[in-house]
């Protein structure tokens, strides 16, 4: 970019903050100073660069201050601001205050609905960027929205990824080409870190395939019309066909990761005190209403336990859980201090720790909590690292 194009752009950049900032302070671009790359420029150079400048000038956009020696040779002193509409026309592109204009109206049909339209777009009239996307991306956030929206219509049933990307879209990669957007949508606050794609769609009840319901344990699943009962080391269904469940255990624990899963319902063995479920990563809304179902199902003295990797992800998991029955006595963590579980510990960032912690006082584990304060930036875990022990045969943290 040539020294001219540079002022222009710099001067655009500061008109658009000045403009947020309501400043009324003169915007200027000096030469004066002999260090200024405008003197490294050859003559021919410069006068093209004042051609340049000549030109925003008679479009409206800027003043120019010449020096009052050199006669027609004259040198440029400095350029001041004087229409930032103008100087945006003069470059060819629209304002930010434009560009969210049109923004707002792209995102419009969705400004009512409980996706975070307002604050996408105070973010980017406030001249910042949602993970690195400004109001460009309208387009994009508007199919993440419909895409949202949609699923929220639709029953509480897991549904294939690119099934739906085709029945929306016509485009079978669509979806995930919008994981950032869904992402920025259904996240707690449109700045927080990203998650993992799994994670995202899951939520939202978007499989890449179908995810049978794995339980191991003793008892029966009610499904429509029938009872399926639970065989060693354990069964499959489907999460939406879930109506309820039939039997006494003492405790009913959830596991995040597949391979965990299947240690643990081998561990289980005979025994019939206890109910094991896989929760496929990220709980989708058809399993959260499964789960819901099978814990209205439970004795009132059975207690609830989670066991997820100790990560950012896994708090994020147990918190979902928790608020699938909240009506219940509550979610106990299993294996989930990063100090007592005995597994592998890994570095995580600051900022994880941080998030990790907070969300473990939202559950109300506050032992976990203080676990991962004094485990600082070794707080990571993964759950495969920790050897499999299960409740009703001591205590785990």
């Amino acid at each position: 970019m040539d020294l001219s194009q540079a002022t222009l752009e710099q001067l655009l950049a500061r008109g658009e903050r000045a403009l947020h900032a309501a400043s009324t302070r003169t915007i200027r671009a000096s030469f004066k100073d002999t260090q200024s790359p405008y003197w490294a420029l050859t003559l021919d150079d410069r006068v093209l660069l004042h051609e340049r400048m000549r030109a925003a000038e008679t479009a409206g956009a800027v003043r120019l201050e010449w020096s009052k020696l050199g006669g027609d040779e004259r040198p440029l002193d400095g350029v001041v601001l004087v229409s930032l509409r103008h100087l945006a026309a003069h470059l060819g592109r629209p304002t930010v205050a434009d560009q969210v204009d049109t923004a707002e109206r792209v995102l419009a049909p969705w400004a009512a609905s409980e996706l975070p339209i307002p604050t996408l777009l105070a973010t980017w009239r406030a001249l910042r960027t949602v993970r690195g996307m400004g109001p460009d991306a309208a387009p994009d956030f508007a199919d993440a929205a419909r895409l949202v929206c949609h699923l929220r219509g639709q029953p509480a049933e897991d549904r294939v990824l690119r099934q739906v990307s085709v029945e929306l879209f016509a485009h079978s990669k669509r979806i995930e080409a919008l994981q950032r957007h869904v992402d920025v949508l259904t996240a707690e606050d449109v700045q927080a870190p990203a998650r993992h794609a799994e994670e995202v769609f899951a939520r939202i009840g978007l499989r890449k395939e179908p995810q049978p319901f794995l339980v191991s344990g003793h008892g029966k699943i009610l499904l429509p019309g029938e009872a399926c009962r639970i065989v060693r080391p354990y069964v499959g269904v489907s999460p939406s066909a879930v109506i309820g469940y039939a039997g006494a255990p003492a405790w009913i624990l959830t596991i995040e990761n597949l391979t965990t899963f299947h240690v643990a319902a081998m561990a289980l063995g005979a025994r019939t005190d206890g109910l094991i479920l896989y929760t496929g990563g990220m709980p989708s809304p058809a399993w959260c209403r499964a789960y819901a179902r099978i814990r209205a199902a439970l004795p009132p003295r059975a207690t609830a336990y989670h066991w997820g990797d100790i990560d950012e992800g896994g708090f994020r998991i147990a918190l979902v859980i928790q608020q699938a029955d909240p009506a219940t006595a509550g979610l106990h963590p299993w294996l989930m201090d990063p100090i007592a579980c005995g597994g592998r510990r890994v570095e995580v960032s600051p900022a994880a720790c941080a998030a990790m912690s907070r969300n473990a006082l939202r559950l109300g584990w506050n032992a976990v909590a203080n676990g991962i304060r004094d485990a600082g930036t070794r707080a990571g875990c993964e759950q495969e690292s920790i050897p499999v022990r299960l409740p009703g045969l001591g205590p785990a943290g």
